[in-house]
């Protein structure tokens, strides 16, 4: 018996804690489970919001050393409308009115996942809003060097191997010549889900 109550205490907790990590998430955003593969082009078309509509333009930027650029999220309303990878931007169109916006990187760290931005708006039928997510990666501690020590047949210089790095994010309005230079600095994100 006692064996039991245990059981059921431990799937009580687990299924507890699986609803409090989930209730982190903004209502804005979609669910983990929708993820995106992001192609860009660099000829973008001119955007311009659809007749009635607003136009909401994600761009994201980076700042600090990454090997391949992350892929992040943009959700509005509770459902992810698409994705950029790198320094990228795409854009949608939303009906006038108040809407919730998000955006977290596309990662299976949890880490990653904690980090995301959420706004609310007001949207303006032929308004266009730029928002765009940072992300800026930043050297903690001291590189550590390699190479060959001055063993035969190695390299004698020693090389700054890869420091420990941290990122940070930010989600943010931007106004319209900051959005707009965002956009020609950038080429134009394909997501579809996968």
């Amino acid at each position: 018996m006692k064996r039991k109550f245990m059981i059921v205490m431990l799937v009580a907790a687990l299924s507890a804690a699986v609803q409090a990590s989930a209730s982190t998430w903004p209502e804005a955003c979609g669910k983990d489970s929708v993820q995106f593969k992001v192609t860009t082009k660099k000829q973008a078309q001119p955007i311009a919001p659809e007749a009635g509509k607003a136009l909401l333009i994600f761009t994201e930027s980076l700042s600090g050393e990454f090997a391949t650029g992350p892929v992040v999220r943009f959700g509005v309303d509770g459902s992810w409308v698409g994705a950029n990878k790198g320094t990228s931007y795409f854009a949608v169109s939303v009906v006038p009115g108040e809407h919730h916006v998000c955006a977290v990187r596309q990662s299976g760290a949890k880490s990653d996942k904690e980090d995301f931005g959420e706004v609310k708006l007001t949207a303006e039928a032929g308004g266009v809003y730029f928002y765009d997510f940072k992300i800026t990666r930043s050297t903690i501690g001291s590189p550590k060097a390699r190479g060959g020590g001055g063993l035969p047949g190695t390299p004698h210089d020693m090389i700054p191997a890869d420091a420990e790095t941290m990122d940070s994010v930010a989600f943010v309005a931007l106004d319209e010549t900051e959005g707009k230079h965002h956009m020609n600095a950038s080429p134009q994100s394909l997501s579809t889900a996968k």
